[in-house]
């Protein structure tokens, strides 16, 4: 309903003869814009929550794994290894003879690529296979020579090897043949000792050593009392002949086949011929031990 201002304004435009004053215009366009806005942000929250969770964008950086840290071979000789390579010498010879020391030994060196903290273990376990076959000395001293320089390529292999072996000595009691390696046969022959000054002071004569506790026995058991390894056989192959009875192999069939092994013993010359014969013996009575285990009683 028009107020007096109103009135009276349209009686002045009548009196001046104007047309009336259009209604006052509604401001569309805010309107529009506020509409426009809304469907937008209906729009963008309707996009956001149908959008996977992943976010929009990556990080262009690229998270790579920390590296491996590089395994290498202690740098001396691991006594604790020389050791276990002892014990596993005796074990595999006593149970498969040269052939499985060999069989080992190219499998220890096989692993030892993967893994070079185990080149003590290895290089003592071919060193020990050494002293029972027959191989040329050039070639167990390159193959030697390679394993330390694959573990330890800054060190020097013919140092290396020589402190496995005394560590050798240290466990069995046995100073290892000495060998030759590569290095060895590039210098040459030692060269000639200088001559000894006249007037020099005689030396001391060296003080004699005990009697050895070997000494007097015959030839096998002379060669077992001199040896570690066949003395480890030798524990091994009396325990086999007490498993075999206590499983109930027939008594008088163990003692004649033992028997006629304790003569082939006696025969026997040389270590290896005696690594063998242990060998197999302790072979016959886990035999019969298994033999008597899975039979049934009658």
């Amino acid at each position: 309903m028009p107020g007096p201002a109103d009135v009276w304004w349209d009686d002045l435009r009548q009196e001046a003869e104007l047309p009336p004053a259009p209604p006052p215009a509604r401001r569309k366009a805010p309107l529009v814009a506020g509409a426009l806005a809304a469907v937008a942000l209906s729009g963008g929250l309707a996009w956001w929550f149908a959008s996977p969770s992943e976010p929009s964008f990556q990080n262009q950086i690229e998270v790579r794994p920390p590296p491996a840290p590089i395994r290498l071979a202690g740098p001396t000789a691991d006594a604790e290894q020389v050791r276990r390579a002892y014990e596993e010498f005796g074990l595999v010879y006593a149970n498969s003879g040269p052939e499985g020391l060999a069989r080992f030994a190219e499998s220890c060196a096989q692993s030892l690529r993967g893994d070079p903290r185990i080149l003590d273990f290895c290089l003592a376990f071919d060193l020990f296979t050494g002293a029972v076959r027959d191989e040329p000395a050039g070639k167990s001293g390159a193959r030697r020579l390679a394993m330390v320089q694959a573990a330890l390529p800054d060190a020097d292999p013919d140092a290396r090897i020589a402190e496995v072996q005394r560590l050798m000595r240290d466990v069995t009691g046995i100073a290892p043949a000495a060998e030759t390696t590569p290095a060895a046969q590039a210098a040459g022959p030692p060269a000639p000792a200088a001559p000894s000054d006249a007037s020099a002071p005689p030396r001391p004569a060296p003080a004699r050593k005990a009697a050895s506790p070997c000494r007097g026995l015959p030839t096998a058991d002379r060669l077992v009392c001199q040896s570690p390894t066949l003395k480890v056989q030798d524990r091994r192959m009396k325990a086999a002949y007490e498993r075999a009875l206590a499983a109930g192999a027939d008594p008088l069939a163990i003692d004649r086949g033992q028997a006629e092994w304790r003569a082939q013993r006696e025969a026997a010359g040389s270590r290896a011929e005696l690594a063998d014969l242990y060998a197999r013996r302790v072979r016959e009575l886990n035999a019969a031990a298994e033999a008597a285990r899975t039979t049934p009683p009658t």
